[in-house]
This record gives C-alpha cells, sequence and structure tokens, in this order.
C-alpha cells in the first residue's frame, strides 16, 4: 500500500514539476535549443506521467496486471523520447516511438474505462464493446504504423471503430453513474 501511495505521489509530483519548468520557460526563456529541449522533455514527462496516473487508478482492482503494464509502457515511452529528445540528433525509427505512444494512450484509455463500476449487465455490454474497439483501434492505428498502404474498407472500419470508442467513453460513465442514481432511489 506505502509503495503504491508513494508511485502515484511520485508521478504527481513530477507532473507539476514538469508543469512549472515548463510554465517558466515558455515565460522567461530565449528559446534556444537547450530550452526547446527541456521544453519537449516537460512536455514528454507530463504526457506519459498522465498516462501512467490513468494507468496506476487500477492497481488496487483485479486489473493490477493490466494496470502494472501500463505504468512500464507509459514509462518506456518516456524513457525512449528523453532519450531522443537529449541524444539522439537523427531519428531513424519513428515506428517504434509512435508504438509506443499508440501502446500508451491505449492502455491509459481502457484504464479510465474500467474504473466505470459495472452496476448492471447493459453497463457491462457497453464496457465490454468499448474496451473491445479501443484495443481494435489501437492495433488498427499499429498495422497503419507497421503495414505498408491499406484498403478504402481499412480507413472506414477504422473511423467507425473510432466512433463507437468515443460514443461508448461518454455513454459507460453517465449510464453507469445513472443507474447508481436510480438504484439508490428505488432502494
Amino acid at each position: 500500500m506505502k509503495i503504491r501511495r508513494t508511485f502515484v505521489w511520485g508521478l504527481f509530483i513530477t507532473l507539476v514539476a514538469s508543469a512549472l519548468l515548463g510554465i517558466l520557460i515558455f515565460l522567461f526563456g530565449a528559446f534556444k535549443m537547450r530550452e526547446l529541449k527541456v521544453l519537449f522533455s516537460t512536455l514528454d514527462v507530463s504526457a506519459c506521467s498522465l498516462a501512467a496516473l490513468c494507468c496506476a487508478t487500477l492497481l488496487s482492482t483485479k486489473f493490477k496486471w493490466f494496470s502494472v503494464l501500463g505504468v512500464l509502457t507509459s514509462l518506456s515511452c518516456m524513457m525512449a523520447f528523453l532519450y531522443v529528445i537529449w541524444f539522439d540528433r537523427e531519428v531513424t525509427n519513428y515506428d517504434f516511438l509512435l508504438t509506443l505512444v499508440v501502446l500508451t494512450g491505449t492502455f491509459a484509455h481502457i484504464s479510465l474505462i474500467l474504473l466505470t463500476p459495472p452496476v448492471n449487465r447493459t453497463v457491462t455490454s457497453i464496457l465490454t464493446v468499448t474496451v473491445l474497439c479501443i484495443t481494435l483501434l489501437g492495433v488498427m492505428l499499429l498495422l497503419m504504423i507497421w503495414g505498408d498502404e491499406h484498403k478504402e474498407s481499412f480507413y472506414r472500419t477504422l473511423g467507425v471503430i473510432g466512433i463507437l470508442d468515443v460514443l461508448g467513453t461518454i455513454i459507460s460513465p453517465i449510464l453507469g453513474k445513472t443507474r447508481r442514481y436510480e438504484d439508490a432511489l428505488e432502494g
């Protein structure tokens, strides 16, 4: 319990420190190369810390394994981008970096959706379909990154799954809260 709390607070402090550093550069910086590197590092640390925090919300649930995998993916993404920002002047493998971004976003998104309490079969079904859509969207984005040209039907399917993903992301928590409220009124 104490390790988890320390980890979450560490991510939170890192996020706040990165934000403050970014603000200072915007207010007082001259935007030279070193300041730009610090600014991009701030963006990287902030985005990846936020994703890791999303994943860490599941640490005390039955999805702990998923949470740990998501946090590790987020941290890997952060470290890869920090390496590129500070040491790799000529990036030759954007596919690897984009893969880490897609995986980090997918883990974070699913982690937030899994926080919705499955109060009844309807909500559970919507949650299941939404997690499936998020996963399919991630896989399709990875296919775009690593694959060659795709047919028009691929992009149409990608759009449909993306819309279903957004719909489920909006409806799941609302329906879960509404159903809980209705159950409380009836009870």
